[in-house]
């Protein structure tokens, strides 16, 4: 049996609607459990979106996996456990693991309770104020530009707002909400432009293989960016 727990990582994911929208169009056919308090999140002491628990017939905690990859280890350890109970197993699958296992740029957070690797000038929290994007970005570095109000666990764009990062990866993903559009440039192309009308994670880049740039957003006034994620 497959249960799935939901524990919002942003605002807008304490929204049920949401989740049943998301569970739809990712053909999610498993129970989903929703923990908007947290209760299932503490009181497996998780730390992690997203973790995979086994559990044994009795109740037992049998294993813990955290992040992405690894699904062969995974999918093995299930069969050890259905083997345990005489279950008749069919043949194993054995599908590609397209996740990376080498060093891409991480996970990156905007608003200001999990802010890092930010190369740019002073943040004013919780107001609308005017950043000037950094002639050079390092490796894995972000900065905002032109006029954002940059809150807890989001940034919220204002007049001219853009947002740099160089970054290594195939796929660059952006979480968005609200309603508007972002132009993205890659090494000063405009590549291009991606509609936002629902809070949601939206890919900005694909570009085929694993290489270095230094991506710049261009904001509508009022769209909200919330954390990077890379594939």
């Amino acid at each position: 049996m497959i249960v799935g727990v939901h524990t919002p990582e942003f605002a807008f994911e304490h929204e049920v609607g949401n989740v049943r929208q998301a569970t739809h169009e990712y053909g999610v056919r498993y129970p989903v459990a929703i923990d908007n308090q947290y209760g299932t999140w503490n009181a497996f002491g998780n730390q992690y979106w997203p973790a995979e628990y086994l559990i044994d017939a009795r109740g037992h905690v049998r294993e813990a996996k955290f992040g992405e990859g690894e699904y062969s280890k995974t999918e093995n350890a299930i069969r050890s456990l259905l083997a345990e109970r005489d279950a008749s197993l069919p043949e194993a699958v054995h599908l590609a693991d397209k996740t990376p296992d080498y060093p891409l740029t991480p996970e990156s957070y905007l608003g200001t309770s999990r802010l890092d690797r930010y190369a740019g000038s002073p943040i004013k929290a919780g107001r609308m104020a005017k950043y000037t994007l950094p002639f050079v970005i390092n490796q894995s570095e972000l900065a905002y530009g032109g006029y954002w109000n940059v809150q807890d666990e989001r940034i919220v764009a204002g007049k001219d707002a853009r947002l740099a990062l160089h970054f290594y990866a195939r796929k660059v993903h952006l979480v968005l909400g609200g309603k508007g559009d972002v132009k993205v440039f890659l090494n000063g192309k405009l590549r291009r432009s991606v509609h936002v009308n629902q809070d949601r994670l939206y890919t900005l880049l694909d570009q085929g293989s694993d290489k270095d740039g230094r991506l710049e957003l261009r904001f509508t006034p009022g769209l909200a960016a919330y954390a990077f994620t890379f594939g």
